[in-house]
């Protein structure tokens, strides 16, 4: 019996997005999911695409989900820590579900017990081992310096760690012996502030300033295992410029006031990790865990940047491999580096570190472009002295448990009795003959049929007079069937074999039925055969079946980098041929066609707008004709007059003169 998991992605935190996780999750509704499936898609698409919250929470209790884990995960969707919560009969608050008491299952190797703590010591969740202890930890998104949060995983599943210590704001009057790094910087007798020893310490990349004998400033680091104390009693002397507090008589005790320095809490110094130059490479180079850690070679390798110089070219192209394999083991398992779960990101060896976020691997694989004569590769990471790295998302995940049957192969065989009377095949030759006849049906037409036909050892035993024993090693018939990723069905009809002397010819027949989607090779061979002369023969047939499964490949995106040898002006060619072949008429398009005509509406209510429009002008247009009608009759009644007179002038007659 084999189970396969299937997981509904239910909530993706993205690290320092300014986000809080109950916020979020309580969210009614589904956010960043605007057609409400991604909860189905890959978890390295979900993550690429930012913080997201699925609508199916909602309605908790109508998903079939047999538990919910909470994740630490790298942007490649790799889970880097888990722990998995048993939701029966549970509620979608995180406080129904997200409890000490529901833990079902983890990442640790060394037990799973752990207290489940909310909104403590600025951390907003903590899955704790132990005080001061954590197997994972997600901090408050609510202080005054960022980006926040910051997600905390363990390095190694047997060793829990120290959360980072989250200071913000005022710290209290705290004794200077107790800190690190302690060193003074500076005094200002007339205009000291905190704000003031606040920044110089930012800029000497410290984590807190210390305020004493009214206008010193010191900065300093705190030591992780000596938590410092507050002793308001020491500290009562006011700022020279301000109202706050700086310190009392003694540098012995100061007030401290959180400065975030170069880093944020937590964020550890990414170092170099490997480093090595390599002549004559080829194609393809694999880097494992135990050239980078040769004390321990199984220890896994944490890389967050590449840098790969090729000397005599500045255009190599190359893509990452990796695998939480071996090297050696590492075959066919590798995962390709890709940020959006779609495509393989092509890096540059021009000698600029590139970002792989969080690699967790003990294996890392380059394949390039074309050979190299030389490249010189380096890999960074986050200081290994600590117990802890940094994750990139807080990821929620429900998932359903279904058992799956696997495929098998049977082989039933068949006794055929025949009768002196009726014969099935017979073959009239003095000794024994054996006949091998293999049909095959297949679904897929990439299916191969091989049926090899060995040679037959016979061998004679007279038992009694008139009794013959005759025992055959039958022929071996092999049918390999590589089957096509889709399911494919083979019918074999097994090597029928008739043996015939003078007495009643007997034929056995074994029928054999595989069905199988992985590669198989089945190997059927007959049992021995006993004919007794003289009466009629019962030939009993035994069929032995081996089938070999041959595991699928769990990553379908392994493959190889394409040969791409062109220099980098080909490649802006081509970049502007394919731009010119997409190229399309912006003013044939109908979006552009649409914007300078007007469609056709005949619904009775817009027609009805139409005509009370028409009517409207119509009303307004004739009322001015009508108030202005008299001195228009007049003013055409003088037209007319004055055409009447220029076609038809009158007459004058003159009166006589006497």
């Amino acid at each position: 019996m084999a189970v396969t998991v299937v997981f509904s992605t239910l909530m993706v935190l993205i690290a320092k997005q300014n986000q809080d996780f109950n916020t979020l999750w309580s969210m009614t509704g589904g956010v960043n999911d605007v057609l409400g499936n991604k909860h189905t898609k890959h978890i390295q698409g979900v993550i690429h695409d930012g913080n997201f919250k699925s609508a199916i929470v909602d309605n908790w209790e109508l998903q079939e989900f047999d538990s919910v884990s909470v994740y630490g995960m790298n942007i490649f969707g790799d889970a880097l820590w888990e722990t998995e919560f048993n939701i029966t009969n549970k509620l979608p608050p995180l406080s129904s579900w997200l409890v000490s008491g529901q833990i079902i299952n983890c990442t640790s190797a060394i037990g799973c017990t752990q207290s489940v703590i909310f909104n403590t010591e600025n951390y907003e969740l903590r899955l704790s081992p132990s005080t001061g202890k954590s197997w994972f930890a997600l901090s408050t998104n609510n202080l005054s310096y960022g980006p926040l949060p910051l997600i905390f995983v363990p390095r190694s599943p047997h060793i829990p760690f120290d959360e980072p210590i989250f200071l913000d704001g005022p710290l209290g009057c705290w004794d200077t012996n107790i800190l690190i790094n302690n060193v003074f910087i500076m005094q200002d007798t007339v205009s000291m502030t905190p704000t003031i020893c606040i920044q110089q310490c930012e800029m000497n990349g410290k984590t807190v300033a210390v305020l004493a004998e009214e206008s010193k400033c010191y900065c300093a680091d705190v030591d992780p295992n000596v938590p410092p104390t507050d002793a308001p009693a020491n500290c009562y002397r006011q700022c020279p410029g301000s109202t706050d507090y700086c310190g009392g008589f003694s540098a012995t005790y100061g007030n401290a006031y959180h400065a975030q320095g170069n880093a944020l809490p937590g964020e550890l110094p990414i170092l170099l990790l490997y480093t090595d130059t390599l002549a004559n490479v080829n194609s393809v180079v694999q880097i494992s865990s135990s050239d980078v850690y040769a004390a321990i070679p199984t220890m896994y390798m944490f890389i967050s940047h590449v840098n790969l110089t090729a000397t005599g070219s500045t255009d190599i192209l190359y893509t990452i491999h990796y695998s939480k394999n071996n090297c050696s083991s590492s075959s066919g398992l590798m995962k390709v580096v890709s940020f959006d779960g779609l495509t393989d990101q092509i890096f540059y060896g021009n000698g600029t570190k590139a970002s792989v976020d969080m690699l967790k691997a003990r294996c890392v694989e380059f394949t390039f472009d074309q050979p190299l004569v030389s490249v010189t590769i380096e890999l960074w990471g986050p200081d290994d002295s600590f117990d802890h790295v940094t994750a990139s998302a807080l990821v929620v995940r429900g998932k359903k448990y279904i058992t799956v049957t696997p495929a098998t192969t049977s082989t039933s065989p068949t006794t055929t009795t025949t009768s002196p009377p009726t014969t099935t095949s017979t073959t009239q030759q003095p000794t024994t003959t054996s006949t091998t006849s293999t049909s095959t049906t297949t679904a897929a037409p990439t299916t191969t049929s091989t049926t090899t036909a060995a040679p037959t050892t016979t061998s004679t035993t007279t038992a009694a007079p008139t009794t013959t024993s005759t025992t055959t090693a039958a022929p071996t018939t092999t049918s390999t069937t590589t089957a096509a990723p889709t399911t494919t069905s083979t019918t074999t009809a097994a090597p029928t074999t008739t043996s015939s002397t003078n007495s009643p010819t007997t034929s056995t027949t074994v029928a054999q039925t595989s069905s199988t989607s992985t590669t198989t090779t089945t190997t059927s061979m007959p049992a021995s055969t006993t004919t007794t002369a003289g009466t009629p023969a019962t030939i009993s047939s035994a069929s032995t079946s081996s089938t070999t499964a041959v595991p699928k490949c769990t990553c379908p995106c392994n493959s190889s980098f394409p040969q791409l040898n062109m220099t980098t002006e080909k490649l802006q060619e081509k970049i502007l041929e394919i731009q010119r072949r997409l190229a399309v008429n912006v003013s044939t398009l109908s979006s552009t066609i649409r914007k300078l005509t007007s469609a056709e509406d005949s619904r009775v209510s817009a027609v009805s707008i139409g005509y009370v429009g028409v009517g409207i002008l119509v009303c307004i247009l004739a009322s001015i004709v009508f108030i202005d009608s008299a001195r228009l009759l007049r003013d055409l009644k003088k037209l007319l007059h004055n055409i009447r007179d220029g076609l038809c002038p009158k007459t004058v007659e003159n009166s006589p003169v006497s």
